[in-house]
């Protein structure tokens, strides 16, 4: 049970710390990136105000961890789409509007730490303010931003063996990125990181660069219809094969991988966590000094590096200050609490205000679940 819980506080956490890190320099180039911070580069956070904050990336996988843990709360099985679409809704209000949103569903929607205006794709909002969601296969425009590519992190954390047929992870994460971006490669690599969250929390045991391995694979034959399917899963290959065996530097790799598309986001991410061997504040440097999304390339290498090597691993200085941790933490526990092996006490008091009234529960220091 700890081990788990371990686990999937290190994806959230570990994401919001490659997030807050890439933040400052997101969409810079890497000379750019030099001129401000050096020859090295981005070694460590660039505070506001003392605190390191989060951006959209982390702000939408909070927002569809909380929706999900509320459509089970309410029974909801099946039709998770509108929750899915309903998380977005209260994070764009969130994004628009200085005062809380009247009556929100979500309890995330109260914490000043997910409600920060820093959303580098500012189609993302306007998609969701008028409500022109797509569909898996029923795109509604041709968009390949990698803002919602995060959201398919919640998706994999979600998924629970007894709860959901495994091919459910490839349905939900690309989902959860067709609502706003219509484009394949972009819907596919939320299928990809949706599976290999759920593999790496699930199957621990695995080496990392056989998760992602079977990720591809599980995604590449969900959706061999697609003619983009056996491209990313080709693509995936050849980034494994040059985080195993590198004959560049690391940063080169990132400059030609051109980390501004969803599914670039996706396999500078995947690389960045292979070729740190399992050393997270080298997975983090190497996603945030490159040309391209920073703060999205680093968000999905802290999310894939720190599930797979839990909270605990995780060096101490890119926890103080991130502000984002305390709720990250929160709902870590309650998608542990949730799954196979416990009964989900709907009639908790914490859970009812939470999940039910849409209240944020206030825990004090780091306790265990």
């Amino acid at each position: 049970m700890q081990r788990k819980l371990n686990r999937y506080r290190g994806c959230l956490v570990g994401m919001a710390a490659g997030d807050a890190l890439g933040r400052p320099v997101e969409k810079k180039t890497y000379e750019e990136i030099r001129e401000s911070y050096g020859l090295d580069g981005l070694r460590g956070y660039d505070m506001m105000n003392g605190k390191a904050e989060v951006t959209a990336y982390t702000q939408l996988a909070a927002f569809t961890c909380n929706t999900l843990l509320l459509a089970l709360t309410q029974g909801r099985s099946q039709g998770l789409t509108r929750y899915l679409t309903l998380g977005l809704t209260e994070w764009a209000t969130s994004q628009r509007y200085h005062r809380y949103p009247q009556k929100p569903k979500t309890w995330i929607s109260h914490m000043d730490s997910l409600r920060g205006r820093f959303c580098y794709d500012h189609r993302l909002p306007d998609t969701i303010a008028r409500g022109a969601f797509g569909s898996v296969g029923r795109p509604a425009n041709q968009f390949s931003s990698p803002a919602p590519l995060t959201a398919a992190v919640a998706s994999g954390l979600y998924y629970d063996p007894m709860r959901m047929p495994q091919g459910d992870i490839g349905k939900l994460s690309a989902q959860s990125v067709a609502l706003t971006q219509g484009d394949n490669l972009a819907v596919l690599s939320g299928a990809v990181l949706g599976y290999l969250i759920a593999f790496i929390v699930q199957e621990p045991g695995k080496s990392l660069a056989q998760q992602v391995t079977a990720a591809a694979a599980a995604m590449s034959a969900q959706f061999s219809a697609f003619p983009e399917a056996a491209k990313l899963e080709k693509l995936v290959a050849i980034v494994v094969q040059k985080a195993s065996a590198p004959n560049m530097p690391p940063q080169k790799v990132m400059e030609k991988l051109d980390c501004r598309e969803a599914h670039t986001v996706l396999l500078g991410g995947i690389f960045s966590a292979l070729i740190a061997q399992g050393d997270f504040d080298t997975a983090l440097i190497t996603a945030v000094n490159h040309s391209g999304c920073s703060a999205g390339t680093a968000a999905i290498a802290g999310a894939i590096l720190g599930a797979y090597l839990g909270e605990n691993a995780l060096p101490e200085f890119y926890l103080d200050g991130l502000e984002a941790a305390a709720p990250l933490r929160q709902l870590a526990k309650d998608l542990v609490h949730s799954g196979s092996g416990h009964k989900l006490q709907i009639f908790d008091d914490d859970w009812d205000k939470k999940y039910i009234q849409g209240e944020p529960v206030e825990e004090t220091g780091w306790a265990e679940a």
